[in-house]
């Protein structure tokens, strides 16, 4: 045997020992490596790689049952239920109300007594009376499904090829069963899809491990790709205010990275607005889709958007629009 032949087959016995060492796979560089026996797609031997040729060059590929694991590790480190990875986006028995605060609302109608005089002392405005008159009603052509699709689309479409440009943020209104914190999940999910990581938590939770220092909450609102905070409002709140000091350090960080939040709340904006301050009220207006999400069966909602980048979205303002349910 030749010297070049023996220098082949040393060669080929080392490449042989790589392609065949378990695949040490990590998540964004850390976490455990991937270790299986079998492919459960009979595609690779287990090792979560296939070989292929490029050219006469032999190169690894990645099998599906390593990508996967790298689903199911993101999706672990995401927070998120493992059951979304079988269900599928499906909005239609749903519809929303995607609020836009009117510059200048107009005043209350005063309310009148039997004999056609003002009232001494008047009602206190309810929170729903507040949506219809302060703000306007954006139309929303295909429905809130499409929407939703599309803010995915579009936001992903601003992180990976407009990085400077301002994300739009989403907040999700309306009352308990309303699907709220699954759209929201699952928006999370199709980030994981796309590659990118996503991080789910309540405000309430978020508030507590940033008091404990259980994790390194900075990091995650600073690093992920999108942080999904449910339940907005129902964190402890104390006469400090601190809370709400810790609150506008998460979303204003958010911002600044111009990385995408989406919260959902049962809270109507008036009742947001009290809860925190008209500042951190000013970042929800500027920089947030407001969706108010209803059953179909409870009401005759239209599907509504509002904001200075409609058209990026299909969305157009009505011209005249004063606010107020429209149900022509």
């Amino acid at each position: 045997m030749s010297n070049k032949e023996e220098i082949r087959g040393e060669v080929r016995n080392i490449f042989d020992k790589i392609f065949k060492t378990p695949y040490l796979m990590t998540e964004d560089e850390e976490g455990e490596g991937f270790i299986q026996t079998t492919c459960p797609y009979k595609t690779c031997d287990g090792r979560g790689t296939l070989t292929i040729y490029v050219n006469g060059y032999r190169k690894a590929k990645n099998c599906r049952c390593y990508e996967d694991e790298i689903l199911r590790r993101k999706l672990k480190n995401s927070n998120l239920d493992d059951s979304l990875w079988n269900q599928k986006l499906n909005l239609s028995n749903l519809e929303g109300v995607i609020l836009h605060p009117i510059q200048n609302p107009p005043e209350r109608e005063l309310q009148l007594t039997k004999q056609g005089k003002p009232k001494a002392v008047q009602e206190p405005e309810t929170p729903e009376e507040h949506v219809y008159r302060a703000y306007q009603h954006i139309q929303m052509p295909n429905g809130l499904e499409a929407f939703i699709h599309t803010y995915v689309r579009k936001t992903l479409e601003y992180i990976n090829e407009n990085p400077i440009q301002q994300v739009k943020n989403l907040m999700l209104l309306g009352d308990t069963g309303r699907g709220k914190t699954f759209t929201a999940s699952m928006i999370g999910k199709e980030y994981l899809l796309n590659e990118k990581k996503a991080y789910f938590t309540t405000m309430r939770t978020l508030v507590a491990d940033v008091m404990k220092k259980e994790k390194d909450i900075e990091s995650i609102v600073s690093d992920v790709d999108l942080l999904i905070i449910d339940e907005l409002g129902y964190e402890y709140h104390t006469d400090s205010g601190w809370a709400v000091t810790q609150i506008k350090e998460f979303l204003r960080t958010r911002y600044n990275k111009k990385l995408p939040v989406v919260c959902t709340t049962n809270k109507y904006p008036i009742e947001i607005e009290n809860l925190y301050d008209k500042s951190l009220m000013s970042l929800f207006h500027g920089t947030y889709f407001m969706v108010y999400v209803d059953n179909k069966q409870d009401g005759d909602y239209r599907y509504q958007i509002a904001d200075n980048s409609l058209s990026d979205f299909g969305l157009e303002l009505p011209q005249g629009q004063q606010g107020g349910n429209n149900n022509d």
